[in-house]
């Protein structure tokens, strides 16, 4: 079932004789590690601006480990570092989650240059060992 067509995620769910043959969640876009800092605003009101370690980035976003709370929902500007050129670009924080060290977000690219959307795409191309798979499906009968 398709619960939030707007997600980066969505669930996805096979049956198999009334049982649940597998549940998960899928990417609409394939993604790419990625080591690397994305500075972006700070939430807090005296402003300023944060350092994060970048995990994967995809056509669609990023995500980022970060030592305090972004806040879900917010629109934040960001510099990221991709083969050592910096796109500058507007993030929305679209969900997140604690770990050990911080916390671990996943930010959506509201808007890309044309330029840095063709970097951030041969990046993915490059460097993603899903990019260009098809999802296969078997039928039971």
């Amino acid at each position: 079932m398709f619960t939030n067509r707007k997600s980066v995620f969505f669930e996805v769910i096979f049956k198999l004789k009334g049982e649940f043959l597998y549940t998960g969640k899928v990417r609409r876009y394939p993604r790419a590690d990625l080591e690397s800092v994305i500075t972006i605003d700070s939430p807090e009101p005296d402003g300023g601006r944060l350092l994060l370690n970048s995990a994967d980035i995809g056509i669609g976003g990023c995500r980022v480990l970060a030592k305090r709370p972004l806040g879900i929902g917010r629109v934040l500007q960001a510099d990221l570092v991709l083969n050592s050129r910096v796109i500058r670009t507007l993030v929305k924080v679209v969900h997140g989650s604690k770990t050990l060290s911080g916390f671990s977000y996943g930010m959506e690219f509201l808007y890309l240059e044309p330029a840095d959307q063709e970097s951030v795409k041969l990046y993915v191309l490059n460097n993603s060992p899903t990019f260009g798979e098809s999802t296969k499906v078997a039928t039971v009968h």
